[in-house]
C-alpha cells in the first residue's frame, strides 16, 4: 500500500481567464521510502477545456512500474468511444495482434466478457481517444504524448470486477471508469 504526501500545491491564474494548478507529490511506501514522484499540471480555459500534464518519475531503486496513469468516472451518456490506436484488446506481451488506425465503436462494446471477469479490453499505442454522446458530439478528448500510451473503459468498478467470480456478478455503476495509463 502506497501512502500519497502533498509537497507542493501552486494555484494561479492569468490576464485572459486561464486557470493554473501544479500539484507535487510522493508516493510512499510503509516504510516511508519515496517509490516515485508526480507533477501534475492542469489549466483549465475559459472555454471548458482542460489540459492535463502528468509527469511519473519512479525512485532509482524501484526496476519499474506496473502501471502508471489517470482513472476517472464519466458518464454512462459518452456512449460512442473514437480512438486512434490499436483496435482490438492489447497488452504489452501481446501487441503483435495489433493494428495502429483511427477507430469508432460503442463504448459498451469494448470491454471484453471473459468466463471469469477480469481487467479488459486495454487498447496500446494509443495516440488519441474521445468519448462521443447520443448526438455524436465530441464531449470528452484526451491527446497523449508517446508511443507507450494506452486506455482502457468499462462500465464497471474495478472492486466489482475483482470481486465477480462470474459474469452475472458483474453490476453497471451508472457511469464508465476510464484508464489513461503510460
Amino acid at each position: 500500500n502506497l501512502t500519497w504526501t502533498l509537497k507542493n500545491m501552486d494555484v494561479r491564474n492569468n490576464w485572459n481567464g486561464d486557470f493554473f494548478v501544479t500539484v507535487y507529490r510522493n508516493a510512499e511506501n510503509e516504510n516511508g521510502e519515496i517509490v516515485f514522484s508526480v507533477y501534475e499540471d492542469y489549466e483549465v480555459k475559459p472555454s471548458g477545456d482542460i489540459r492535463v500534464n502528468y509527469e511519473i518519475i519512479k525512485s532509482d531503486w524501484v526496476p519499474s512500474l506496473p502501471k502508471a496513469g489517470v482513472q476517472m468516472k464519466v458518464s454512462d451518456e459518452l456512449v460512442t468511444t473514437e480512438w486512434v490506436g490499436y483496435a482490438q484488446e492489447t497488452y504489452k506481451d501481446r501487441q503483435a495482434c495489433g493494428f495502429v488506425g483511427h477507430y469508432e465503436a460503442p463504448t459498451d462494446d469494448l470491454f471484453h466478457h471473459y468466463v471469469r471477469p477480469q481487467a479488459a479490453g486495454n487498447r496500446m499505442q494509443t495516440r488519441y481517444v474521445s468519448l462521443l454522446n447520443d448526438k455524436h458530439e465530441r464531449m470528452l478528448s484526451a491527446k497523449m504524448e508517446g508511443m507507450n500510451c494506452q486506455f482502457s473503459i468499462y462500465p464497471y468498478e474495478d472492486k466489482n470486477i475483482e470481486q465477480a467470480k462470474h459474469t452475472n456478478e458483474l453490476n453497471k455503476a451508472g457511469y464508465y471508469i476510464l484508464n489513461i495509463d503510460y
